[in-house]
């Protein structure tokens, strides 16, 4: 395995010809047919109308560029048979995930109660001191027609 990591370390700065330390998907595309070849020559199949959905699932970060690790990370997993241990691995990260996701929900919601409770205070409080301002110039209508 750390073999392969270096391999895929290697194919990685040959992809990145420009030593950015990132690629896109223009640099893959450009050279797929290194791709193709480092896959066929693993034993993996690799259909180049792929390569757009292998960057999309390989940009962990969503920053539209791969890095070093996001790709030998990705080529490993491509590489590997799929074991009942990666499966649960990634049952697990998916139910991680959709418990933060629904704190995330119950946290937002109880924000938005929080919102209208105060929107709701707010006007209820403006709604009083328009009483109050009304009743102070009807007062004041009334002594100034009684003064004359």
């Amino acid at each position: 395995r750390k073999n392969l990591r270096q391999e895929c370390a290697e194919l990685f700065r040959n992809i990145d010809v420009h030593q950015t330390g990132s690629i896109t998907i223009d640099d893959l595309r450009l050279r797929s047919g290194k791709i193709k070849s480092w896959f066929n020559a693993k034993g993996v199949g690799f259909a180049a109308e792929s390569l757009d959905n292998m960057f999309k699932v390989m940009d962990v970060d969503q920053s539209d560029t791969i890095e070093e690790r996001e790709f030998v990370h990705g080529l490993l997993q491509l590489c590997e048979d799929v074991r009942p241990m990666s499966i649960m691995e990634l049952h697990y990260q998916v139910a991680r995930c959709t418990s933060k996701i629904e704190n995330c929900d119950q946290n937002v919601n109880s924000m938005v109660r929080t919102v209208e409770d105060l929107v709701y205070s707010r006007l209820e409080d403006a709604k009083k001191t328009k009483d109050i301002a009304s009743q102070m110039h009807n007062l004041f209508d009334s002594r100034q027609h009684d003064s004359v």
